[in-house]
């Protein structure tokens, strides 16, 4: 059920329909509100910028000051935890994991307490928690329906690269025996974080190469030269899927 909020008079006249109403309107529209912009050097150095607002659990905090962040792990992902000190202050700190998605609060909290901001630093992390989706290792698009919060995508496809197998040599009776194809080996994962809205997601597939061809036997012409070698992954009996 949705219910209507009651503007409140153009005129404040009694406290119930003036000041009370206008303050519960601006309260709701300041839940979840961060405007903050925080940056990563690259190096390791996170800056977040004087002027930017964050609400906590009802209440408003401003960044009067520039708050600069050391990572601990320059290659790591991290986040920044805001804590309400209780005292008209708060203070932000690094984690490596975010807060989860708070409908009520309209941001992601931790179970401390904390809030974290919308925003994650470069580098990687190590998916912790319970699997949302996991696509099959076939080529193809798949939909799924995932809750808002933050989200890691993990791809591993595009097998190939596999080596063939050196031919045997020729004598001046036997032919060499062509090499073995190669067998698809290498794979190329991309990791990434992002910040889901929740609901529909698509996601894409790329299929593996196959496996190489054996070569051809080599001819028998006195010369002692080799056999074929194996096949790769981008020859004609062994394309790699797109």
């Amino acid at each position: 059920m949705l219910q209507r909020m009651p503007n409140p008079d153009n005129v404040p006249g009694l406290v119930s329909s003036g000041y009370q109403r206008q303050n519960t309107n601006m309260y709701a529209i300041q839940t979840g509100i961060d405007t903050t912009e925080p940056f990563d050097s690259g190096s390791g150095r996170i800056t977040i910028p004087a002027g930017g607002i964050v609400e906590i659990n009802g209440f408003l905090f401003k960044i009067t000051a520039e708050i600069t962040l050391q990572k601990p792990n320059a290659n790591l992902a991290y986040w920044v935890a805001v804590q309400d000190n209780g005292n008209g202050s708060a203070t932000a700190q690094l984690v490596e994991r975010p807060g989860k998605w708070n409908s009520a609060k309209q941001g992601c909290y931790r179970t401390d307490g904390r809030r974290t901001l919308n925003w994650v630093s470069q580098g990687s992390t190590v998916p912790q928690g319970v699997t949302e989706h996991s696509s099959p290792a076939l080529k193809g698009s798949y939909r799924n329906s995932l809750k808002k919060g933050w989200k890691f995508v993990r791809l591993i496809s595009g097998a190939g690269g596999g080596l063939g197998g050196r031919g045997g040599d020729a004598t001046s009776s036997a032919a060499g025996q062509g090499g073995s194809g190669g067998i698809i080996s290498n794979s190329d994962p991309v990791e990434d974080i992002f910040f889901h809205k929740g609901g529909n997601v698509k996601i894409f597939i790329g299929g593996s190469g196959r496996n190489g061809c054996n070569g051809g036997n080599g001819r028998s012409d006195g010369n002692n030269g080799r056999g074929g070698g194996g096949g790769y992954r981008d020859q004609t009996c062994g394309n790699t899927w797109h």
